[in-house]
Formats: C-alpha cells, sequence, structure tokens
C-alpha cells in the first residue's frame, strides 16, 4: 500500500522503483498468510479431535 501512495505523491518515482518497492511488501503477506493459514489448519485439528472423543 505505502508503494502506491508513494507513486500517487511522486509521479516522477522511477518505475524499478516502484517494482522493489511492490516485491519488498510482497514477502511479509506472504508470510502473514502462511502463519495465518498454519494458525487455522491447527485450530480445525484441534476441533476435530474435541470432536472425535
Amino acid at each position: 500500500m505505502l508503494s502506491h501512495v508513494l507513486k500517487g505523491v511522486e509521479s516522477e518515482l522511477l518505475p524499478r522503483a516502484y517494482a522493489v518497492a511492490l516485491n519488498f511488501w510482497a514477502y511479509p503477506i506472504v508470510l502473514i498468510l502462511a502463519v495465518g493459514t498454519w494458525r487455522s489448519h491447527k485450530r480445525t485439528v484441534s476441533v476435530t479431535k474435541q470432536i472425535a472423543l
């Protein structure tokens, strides 16, 4: 999101710098998605085990 704001504020931003900024923010987002998926899976397994008992 920050990269989009920067592009709106600074119209002379080089396309390469814009691409780097987008790539930089992509990694934390992928990490957050992976952690969320893992935690959701953990909860599902826990509930399934409780129902089975």
